[in-house]
């Protein structure tokens, strides 16, 4: 029996179709088109895969009502539809655009960037892209704990403030529904008005700060990069409930700049070390007396949360 072949090329993949053309008189009266069966061949690389289908007024059916159209894309009766691009809308929200990025009503759309967002959680900024840091940044700013420097822009490579930094961690407490200690104490230059203030107060309330020992929390000075290592230190036994031990001196022998720890800080810097919270800016040295970048931050507490979650919580 004479068999015929087509070849055509959609936007997903190429396909070859043999088809053998049956008597009409085998369709229904009201169809006076012919019937064939057809056997689609994918020319994929993937093991080759038969489909019987029926072709009806030149549209073809399979048993599952698949109808393909002129482009060789799949439509079917849960409403899936194609595109001149090739690509696969369907009434669950999926939906294409000129750039071939998938949005959905799910919250996931794309910009002009080709940058995913959606309302489960993903949050982007414009200048983290490709940054060694846009993970730790992004899962963060998902879970409203870091805030960009504008609604685009996060500066990953800015120092940051102990402010701001306190209250990063105040966020990542309280994201653990960590209440309010009974330390009271207040700093003189910090403004019960300031943005920050009750972030300071709630901080030092569990004794993750003490000031600078003469009634200052300098609020505005940069911080570095030992005193983010105390501050998270103290956090994770805050929400742990125990002192986790360190040897101090073991963990920190290869760093040439041991010696330059604050004797305050030594085991919170160990103690990150140790965790793979914190890394050293070279093989070598821990740099700990260096500001801070955001990037740095965002990393170091995005790294602490994950150490909670695997061993505490």
């Amino acid at each position: 029996m004479l068999k015929k072949k087509l070849s055509f090329i959609s936007g997903l993949a190429a396909f070859t179709l043999l088809f053998t053309p049956i008597a009409s008189n085998a369709l229904a009266a009201e169809n006076t088109e012919d019937k064939a069966e057809v056997v689609i061949l994918e020319e994929s690389g993937q093991p080759e895969q038969k489909v019987t289908q029926t072709v009806y007024d030149g549209v073809t059916y399979d048993a599952y009502g698949v109808a393909d159209d002129a482009y060789g894309v799949t439509d079917d009766t849960y409403s899936v539809a194609d595109d001149a691009y090739g690509v696969t809308d369907d009434t669950y929200g999926v939906v294409d655009d000129a750039y071939g990025v998938t949005d959905d009503t799910y919250g996931v759309t794309d910009d002009a960037y080709g940058v995913t967002d959606d309302t489960y959680g993903v949050k982007t900024f414009n200048d983290i892209q490709g940054h060694w840091a846009q993970g730790d940044i992004e899962v963060l700013a998902t879970n409203d704990i870091i805030k960009g420097k504008t609604a685009d822009s996060f500066a990953p490579d800015a120092d940051i403030t102990r402010a701001e930094f306190i209250t990063l961690v105040v966020r990542m407490l309280k994201s653990y529904n960590v209440p309010e200690g009974s330390v009271q104490l207040s700093f003189n230059d910090v403004d019960a008005n300031a943005w920050y203030a009750q972030d300071v107060q709630y901080a030092a309330s569990l004794g993750l700060t003490n000031g600078d020992g003469n009634g200052r929390f300098n609020p505005n000075t940069e911080i570095t990069r030992e005193q983010i290592a105390t501050f998270i230190g103290r956090a994770l036994t805050i929400v742990s409930g125990q002192q986790i031990p360190v040897s101090s001196d073991q963990v920190l022998v290869n760093y040439t700049d041991r010696n330059a720890i604050s004797s305050y800080a030594k085991d919170s810097v160990a103690l990150l070390v140790q965790f793979g919270i914190i890394n050293g800016k070279t093989a070598d040295t821990i740099a700990p007396l260096a500001n801070a970048t955001r990037a740095e931050t965002a990393a170091i507490i995005n790294r602490g949360l994950s150490l909670i979650n695997l061993y505490y919580n």
